[in-house]
């Protein structure tokens, strides 16, 4: 069984206007000149923006403030582990739609699926969501 090392994690408000911030951390946490840099980047800005969009996350407290999203990154052997954990959504469930070719939203599952080979999932604990 191979070992997960810690690479980094970031908690960070749900509002789209963050992506960037997820795709610069991802960046400057593996190094531009990673392997799987760009691939790692556009996975987890990808995640970030589904948990932005599709999680309960993004809704305002009584303050007006968004909640929080929380990304991880994992070294298990060869291969980089991004988690990306929300606060889940009693309305829906992560899943992969099959979008039109010319529609501007829902390939981010789809996307997910393939940057991994396949070895993309869920699971809740709680509430929280994670993929």
């Amino acid at each position: 069984m191979t070992t997960a090392v810690f690479l980094g994690a970031i908690d960070i408000p749900a509002e789209a206007r963050r992506v960037s911030a997820v795709r610069h951390w991802l960046r400057d946490l593996l190094g531009e000149e990673h392997p799987v840099a760009f691939e790692i980047e556009l996975l987890g800005s990808e995640l970030f923006t589904n948990a932005v969009l599709h999680s309960d996350s993004a809704r305002l407290d009584d303050q007006g403030r968004p909640g929080i999203v929380s990304v991880v990154v994992l070294a298990v052997g060869p291969a980089i582990r991004v988690e990306v954990t929300d606060a889940g959504s009693a309305r829906s469930a992560p899943h992969v739609v099959n979008a039109d070719a010319d529609a501007v939203s829902g390939r981010g599952l789809l996307l997910a699926r393939e940057l991994t080979g396949g070895r993309c999932g869920t699971h809740t604990r709680g509430t929280r969501r994670t993929v």
